[in-house]
């Protein structure tokens, strides 16, 4: 089923975004979003900057840790075209508040990311707390 809901998240970014695609995924222990952005990379000529996050190793978002917390957990190597991303796709394994995201736009935004950017977070499930 996992082809499946790729091809469909693939659909409809392209129907909702017809500029290029930057794609962000976190740093993770699990793979569940690599099939989601193999996908998309394919279907969208999309550009992924995915390796320019690193983790220490510490803490899980998913543990209830404050944004400033993941902020720390996470470092980015600036690649110095953040302020000519226009679309950005996060995607990740799992969403419950949002702080993972939350963490990889702050480091984005020190690093130029442009205001007016198009955000959307794709995730392979969602957990309730």
């Amino acid at each position: 089923m996992s082809r499946i809901y790729a091809n469909r998240l693939a659909q409809e970014v392209a129907a909702h975004i017809a500029n290029e695609v930057t794609i962000a995924m976190p740093p993770s222990s699990r793979r569940d979003g690599e099939l989601y952005r193999d996908t998309l990379l394919m279907r969208l000529n999309a550009r992924d900057i995915s390796d320019r996050f690193t983790r220490k190793g510490n803490f899980k978002a998913s543990e209830g840790h404050s944004i400033e917390r993941m902020i720390d957990e996470f470092q980015y190597r600036f690649g110095g075209d953040e302020s000519q991303i226009q679309n950005l796709l996060i995607i990740d394994e799992s969403i419950a508040s949002g702080t993972t995201a939350a963490a990889l736009l702050a480091h984005l935004s020190d690093a130029g990311l442009r205001q007016d950017c198009t955000v959307l977070v794709a995730a392979w499930g969602l957990l309730g707390r």
